[in-house]
């Protein structure tokens, strides 16, 4: 049975809205654990201060780079370094 274009363009928009669902728990979760990393290995007030750059970043795949180097970091000071390359 063929489908209206309404219908159409409706599924289509329903997966476009799963899709961009998909990303932004991506994101979210990306958000999450490198905060969760940095306030494990440092003061967490301190991170409190860079937490709103973390936040503002829309870059998933920017924010999946950021995680390891939280894990690595040897001190805030060098995390803030990549996180503001």
């Amino acid at each position: 049975m063929a489908q209206s274009m309404a219908e159409v363009l409706f599924e289509e928009g329903k997966v476009q809205g799963i899709e961009q669902g998909i990303e932004q728990e991506r994101r979210e979760s990306a958000i999450r654990h490198i905060l969760v990393v940095l306030k494990t290995k440092f003061a967490a007030d301190i991170v409190n201060v860079l937490t709103p750059a973390i936040e503002n970043i829309s870059d998933v795949e920017r924010l999946e780079q950021l995680l390891p180097a939280a894990v690595e970091a040897q001190s805030l000071e060098a995390f803030a370094r990549t996180l503001h390359e």
